[in-house]
């Protein structure tokens, strides 16, 4: 059994059993163990274990065949392998057996089998991800086992055959010559995180208070050492967003420390700081025979990275190095201009309150492509977001089995706030190895260095401005010695006639915290964040009627519906809820997000849900609208005017050819009545469904890829016969080119398909026959079908952005769109913020007083319009409809109730 404290090792090391060595060369005392009706069975074949589980949903089990003795000599391979594995806790005996016929054994178990369980034969690898942490750690030693007497069946120097010893632990070599006795050897492996980031050379503590974390720095530097990014890497063989730790196996005559670094420069390019690299834990990986050392460790300084490392001189390309095109070796207040630190001396802020600030030079990562897919550079607060639901998760089903502390080290209200995952562009939703891992341990104990006690000034907001023109001040927020934690604050109030005022507003507030405050300057502002965003109709179209006062109508609809805001550096706040328009329009003044994401409506108040991840129903997703996301670089094929980021009026009609195709089916098939579709803002469209209860032939290149799907040579050559002439039977008709084109293909495949048709016998080619009918449909098909991210439309907790926001990288407005006139939607005229800035403030010299619904008088205006004319005010007439229906099923029944009586 384990002993005290084995509840904080890692997933594999929670073996259930008392081993008992001191019997294993008791053949006598094994035999008796083995014939007793109490004895446990575990059937083993290779890698595989027999599991089983009640349903699709239930605990995954170990399959334990007892009484074991009859399996054991029947089903048992010749020669027979009996591992001894130990005594469980009411002193059952426990032993694994290597299987001659697994199929057999697994019918016959089937049809004796009184508990209705499903049986199978699985890897002890992929068994251990779903089985409890003992009976992962008790399967995995006895499949690990069995691999090896598969291996070793002859001795390696005598050649003779080798038998089991020491009940499974060893193997002997027979016949006159022997040989020495085998046993099963590990092969070490390490694991490692290695971290990097921004570094200080000033004395004094942390920006934000914390003590750093070990290890700390290089060595020898005495400097304070923010490791905020972690390096991490996948294979092409993960499953899909998958990153995780680097790891590699020891060579021979090489210390721990030293294969930490040679894999990390091999994988990646990064050189490692030795002194840097600790120990973290170990836990056996016996698949087939490993055991994984994990470590801590940091990346070199940047004047100790070498370009031509050994992963740069194989295969490799450059990955994520977090601050391309910046000066290497400078970081934080160094990467300021001399004017710039001058600027930002003027206004009293500190070299570690700039750095704060900076994002560091991160090592070049150049990845070795025989070794890995991708490696990159991750952010700590970023990673917190888009782990949150993967690690809460973990943390609850540990909790619920008992190892509260074991496996995270890091509290479920950690989490709180965070976003479920900012998903890579274009890539699925991130995600790390499980808890039987040491990767995830890792990358846990890593993440909960990021928190720190309560600070007093926690509940100061470091934003608070107005909206419109006013006056305001920069301040700094610090305990009285100056030796604790600061911060910055930025506050404005259009109420205040002078600067002092609201200094001496933030200012008491300070001094009920028993904390100081300094004034570094301040100025004036004009600022209009809910003047442009149409907060009521945005909450008129997710409250769906029940932001009145009907009867059946749900007030706490909208609060239950979560709102996801982007801050500045990417930081991902989810699970924010609001209890009106007005609310949600003070939330975007208040905390200024860069963007606006929507999420499902939950069964509770998602800000609250803490509260309700234990009651019934629990806290989950109940209902979302379905939407799709539709993204021109998924068109990168078809298209040649530009790829990834691009868009322009050539390759935009693939986008409006999707949109009427999905917007037609959606209405004549499915019955959808109200169906909104946005602009993203850069190169796609979203689309948001709410239930009632031919450009391409204008370039050379697409022309020959067009040409492909034509079966035959001699057709392609006549088709490009014919289109040599269209140009002038465009001119002469007035046609446009790209029909006359098409007409000419579909005419030469018809004539050709009658050739076919006419032949005879069995000289008629059916198999050109069937390709000829079918090419027209599938050059229609890959250019006009509508390529989904499919991700986006099943996952009921995925987010998606908010109508009218401003895309970050474009400055455009993510408008509506009508998907009747979308081939003439033209994305270089959409609204941008540089253009609707400028006509706010005009309107507040004409009209200082009038505040709500500022976006009247920009280019915005027709835009929301729209919204109104052809979306919302179909999904108004709906409600009251659902919400009339309501009523009337609420009145019938309570007159059929009244009859009763």
């Amino acid at each position: 059994m384990g002993p005290d404290g084995a509840q904080d090792l890692p997933f594999f090391c929670h073996y259930p059993l008392d081993r008992k060595t001191e019997w294993r060369r008791d053949k006598a005392k094994l035999s008796q163990l083995l014939a007793d009706s109490s004895t446990c069975l575990l059937p083993l074949f290779g890698d595989k274990v027999l599991v089983h589980r009640k349903s699709p949903d239930s605990q995954l089990l170990p399959y334990i065949v007892k009484p074991g003795a009859e399996v054991a000599t029947k089903h048992a391979a010749t020669p027979h392998v009996h591992i001894f594995l130990g005594l469980d806790a009411v002193g059952a005996a426990y032993f694994g057996c290597v299987i001659k016929d697994p199929q057999q054994l697994l019918e016959e178990l089937s049809a004796s089998n009184t508990e209705g369980t499903t049986l199978e034969w699985m890897s002890g690898r992929m068994a251990g991800q779903e089985l409890q942490q003992e009976d992962a750690a008790l399967l995995a030693t006895a499949s690990g086992l069995a691999q090896w007497h598969s291996k070793e069946r002859f001795h390696p120097v005598t050649g003779s055959p080798t038998e089991v010893s020491a009940g499974g632990y060893s193997r002997v070599g027979t016949g006159p010559e022997g040989g020495s006795s085998l046993y099963p050897r590990v092969d070490p492996a390490v694991i490692m995180l290695i971290t990097s980031g921004s570094s200080s050379n000033s004395s004094g503590n942390h920006p934000d208070g914390r003590t750093p974390p070990s290890p700390a720095s290089p060595a020898g530097s005495g400097a304070i050492v923010d490791d905020d990014w972690c390096l991490l890497g996948r294979k092409a063989a993960w499953p899909a967003g998958r990153f995780s730790t680097l790891a590699g196996f020891l060579e021979v005559g090489e210390p721990l420390e030293m294969a930490v670094a040679r894999e990390v420069e091999e994988e990646s390019g990064v050189v490692v700081d030795l002194p840097s690299v600790t120990y973290n834990s170990s836990q056996p990986w016996p698949f087939p025979k490993s055991l994984m050392l994990a470590f801590r460790g940091r990346a070199a300084p940047l004047n100790q990275q070498q370009h031509n490392s050994p992963g740069s001189s194989r295969n490799s390309s450059s990955g994520s190095s977090g601050a391309a095109g910046v000066q290497q070796g400078l970081q934080g207040y160094e990467l300021l201009s001399t004017e710039a630190r001058r600027a930002a001396m003027d206004v009293g802020l500190t070299p570690r309150e700039v750095n704060t600030a900076l994002l560091p030079v991160l090592p070049t990562v150049r990845v070795a492509k025989d070794e890995l897919e991708d490696c990159r550079w991750f952010h700590r607060e970023w990673m917190l977001a888009a782990l949150s639901q993967q690690l809460a998760t973990e943390q609850q089903q540990l909790q619920q089995q008992g190892h509260v502390t074991g496996q995270s080290g890091l509290p479920v209200k950690a989490f709180e706030g965070l976003a479920m995952g900012p998903a890579m562009r274009g890539e699925p939703a991130f995600n790390v190895p499980g808890p039987w891992s040491l990767a995830n341990r890792l990358i846990k104990s890593w993440l909960s260095e990021h928190h720190h006690e309560p600070w007093a000034g926690d509940d100061i907001p470091q934003v608070a401005i107005d909206e419109g023109v006013f006056k305001y001040v920069l301040l700094r927020l610090r305990e009285p010695d100056d030796q604790g934690r600061s911060k910055l604050l930025v506050w404005g109030d259009r109420r205040a006639p002078y600067h002092m005022d609201i200094f001496s507003q933030v200012k008491a507030l300070a001094a009920r915290r028993s904390l100081a405050l300094d004034a570094l300057g301040g100025g004036r502002i004009e600022h209009y964040p809910a003047k442009l965003y149409p907060h009521q109709q945005m909450y008129k179209w997710l409250a769906y009627g029940n932001d009145t006062k009907h009867l059946r109508a749900d007030p706490s609809l909208f609060q239950k519906r979560e709102f996801c805001f982007t801050m500045d550096g990417d930081i991902f706040v989810r699970y924010q809820s609001f209890k009106d328009g007005n609310d949600l329009a003070e939330a975007i003044v208040r905390k200024c997000p860069s963007k606006i994401d929507i999420g499902p409506v939950y069964t509770w108040n998602p800000q609250e849900r803490q509260k309700y991840m234990t009651a019934n129903p629990p806290f989950a997703p109940r209902e979302r609208e379905l939407v799709f996301d539709i993204d021109l670089t998924d068109y990168d094929d078809v298209r040649t005017c530009g790829k990834e980021g691009h868009i322009c009026n050539d390759c935009w009609p693939l986008m409006a050819v999707a949109i009427k195709v999905i917007d037609r089916g959606l209405r004549e098939d499915f019955g959808f009545e109200n169906i909104l579709w946005v602009y993203s803002g850069r190169r796609g469209v979203h689309c948001w469904e709410i239930l009632p209860k031919q450009q391409l032939l204008e370039h050379e290149e697409m022309r020959t890829n067009i040409l492909k799907y034509l079966p035959e040579d001699s057709l392609v050559q006549t088709v490009e016969r014919n289109w040599s002439k269209a140009d002038a039977i465009s001119a002469r008709t007035g046609k446009n080119i790209n029909l006359v084109r098409w007409q000419q293909l579909q005419e030469a495949v018809e004539d050709r398909l009658e050739e076919v048709k006419g032949v005879k016998g069995a000289a008629k080619d059916f198999k050109a026959l069937r390709a000829l009918e079918r090419c027209t449909t599938e050059i229609i098909f890959v250019h006009t079908y509508p390529r989904l991210d499919i991700e986006v439309s099943k996952k009921m907790n995925h987010l998606l952005k908010a109508p009218f926001c401003v895309h970050p990288k474009t400055g455009k407005v993510c408008v509506p769109l009508d998907p009747e006139q979308a081939h003439l939607f033209d994305p270089d005229t959409v609204p941008c913020v540089q253009t609707l800035l400028p006509q706010v403030s005009q309107q507040q010299l004409c009209e200082p007083r009038k505040i709500e619904e500022g976006w009247k008088a920009t280019d915005l205006a027709p835009c929301i319009e729209l919204f109104e004319r052809k979306f919302l005010s179909g999904c108004q007439r709906s409600n009251r409809s659902q919400l009339g229906m309501l009523s009337r099923e609420a009145a019938n029944q309570a007159l059929n109730s009244s009859s009763t009586f």
